[in-house]
């Protein structure tokens, strides 16, 4: 397990035996005006000719817009339960999908191209260099890839 991950799952466990009263939420990908994954996409889709992505982009996404989110929390909080609860979008996308939305949306001609996720990775890290920025990380390929952003 991703490290991100194995945290999460850890504090989940700490919260859930320590006898107090919570409400968790669980969330994909949540996107909004500061999200990094969704932006970054955004971004590199404006400003570049190409966006490389991993393989044929065929893993999955279950993205939730932030406000959903937000209303899901006051939701729970109201309960007056203990509860865990996936905070999840109502749609789910091959990341192959997501980037010809955003393409669309933003109006990019730039040439989507499959290559090894290695490849994206060091490409990724160049780019970012030049835009003084991490756009990618290797746990977040490795868990984009593993499908941990879906429900």
């Amino acid at each position: 397990m991703l490290g991100y991950f194995r945290m999460k799952t850890a504090a989940e466990r700490l919260v859930t035996g320590s006898g107090l009263a919570y409400a968790i939420l669980r969330s994909t990908i949540i996107f909004g005006v500061e999200d990094v994954l969704i932006n970054n996409i955004a971004w590199l889709l404006r400003q570049c000719p190409a966006f490389a992505k991993a393989r044929l982009g065929e893993y999955r996404l279950q993205p939730v817009f932030v406000v959903d989110v937000a209303d899901m929390d006051v939701a729970v909080s109201k309960e007056g339960r203990n509860m865990v609860v996936d905070a999840v979008g109502p749609e789910i996308y091959t990341f192959q999908e997501l980037v010809q939305l955003i393409a669309g949306k933003v109006g990019s001609r730039a040439k989507i191209l499959h290559m090894s996720p290695a490849l994206g990775l060091f490409l990724s890290r160049l780019v970012g260099r030049g835009a003084h920025d991490v756009l990618l990380t290797q746990e977040e390929v490795e868990g984009l890839m593993a499908g941990l952003l879906v429900s």
